[in-house]
């Protein structure tokens, strides 16, 4: 069996290299958004101490209490960094209605319990990537219906950093996708990589996509299916880099611990 483990440090990440100047500049503003929380915080830190003065030499109580609860806030906001978790749910929660328009569409076609495959294209065809679902035995009578890849976006971005995937090994890809995931794109704050035989599961702990997780449609259709975009992402860039066909078999996610497990198999 082989691990891959990486978790994002609590340090500022360092500068992302391979990335566009447009991507560069997104990089930077949403590094940015934690600035807001932080600088609220260092102003109730300091009217804090404006209160505790006026409290020591007026005895007035409610200047003590004001202190002190100025501090606690500001303090929790220094080190909560709040505004990135605040912007991240409603962003995240715009994907909802397209996501629903896809688990419809794999109704109407008799698909909705089938796994989607994930196929690298032949070299030099100009044809755009699918996953694609079978439902049945896969003969005449099976139900078949292919959708452009959900994390085609996610995968582009991988490659920005890492390059063409279909260069690189399997086991490169499992070294490399999770450093990408999480210190180049911050997709999540720690990720784990396992493979035993033909079977990858892939761990990610606090994903960005978590609001989606906890949707009933995603966690019952979804997610058993084809997975989100970022688990739709990790099977297709496991597909470039081994040139076999994945198959995605569910992914489950732990609200408790906010850690979702995703489970692929790579064609031998």
């Amino acid at each position: 069996m082989k691990l891959v483990s990486l978790s994002r440090k609590k340090k500022e990440d360092p500068a992302p290299s391979g990335l566009s100047d447009v991507d560069l500049l997104r990089v930077r503003l949403w590094r940015a958004r934690a600035s807001h929380s932080r600088q609220a915080g260092l102003a109730l830190v300091i009217l804090s101490s404006a209160l505790f003065a006026g409290a020591f030499y007026t005895s007035v109580l409610i200047l003590e209490v004001g202190s002190v609860s100025s501090f606690v806030v500001g303090v929790a906001l220094l080190a909560y960094e709040a505004e990135p978790r605040v912007k991240l749910f409603p962003s995240m929660s715009s994907l909802v209605g397209p996501l629903m328009v896809v688990q419809r569409e794999l109704e109407a076609h008799g698909v909705s319990h089938a796994k989607a495959v994930f196929e690298r294209p032949p070299a030099g065809a100009t044809s755009r990537e699918v996953m694609t679902f079978v439902e049945g035995d896969g003969g005449d009578t099976a139900s078949r219906y292919s959708i452009p890849c959900m994390g085609e976006g996610l995968v582009h971005a991988y490659e920005l950093e890492l390059g063409e995937l279909a260069k690189l090994d399997m086991d490169g890809a499992k070294v490399w996708l999770p450093r990408v995931m999480v210190e180049g794109l911050g997709l999540a704050d720690h990720i784990e990589m396992k493979s035993s035989g033909s079977q990858v599961t892939t761990v990610i702990d606090k994903p960005f996509v978590r609001a989606l997780c906890v949707q009933d449609f995603m966690a019952e259709g979804m997610c058993q299916t084809s997975g989100c975009p970022l688990a739709a992402s990790v099977g297709q860039a496991l597909a470039r880099a081994s040139g076999k066909p994945v198959t995605h078999h569910g992914c489950v996610y732990d609200p408790a611990t906010q850690r979702a497990t995703l489970r692929d198999s790579v064609e031998q």
